[in-house]
């Protein structure tokens, strides 16, 4: 079954969005705060 049209709009813009934060020239945000598995693991401890 495949995913409804605006399921897979909302997707793209959140993927879209992420590059952005990721590559915006003035305050790009930290690899450290993108990175899903390292929130888990700082929360954890």
């Amino acid at each position: 079954m495949r995913a409804s049209s605006d399921y897979r709009l909302d997707t793209a813009k959140s993927l879209l969005y992420r590059f952005w934060l990721e590559t915006r020239p003035h305050n790009p945000l930290e690899k450290s705060k993108l990175d899903v598995r390292a929130i888990e693991l700082v929360e954890a401890k």
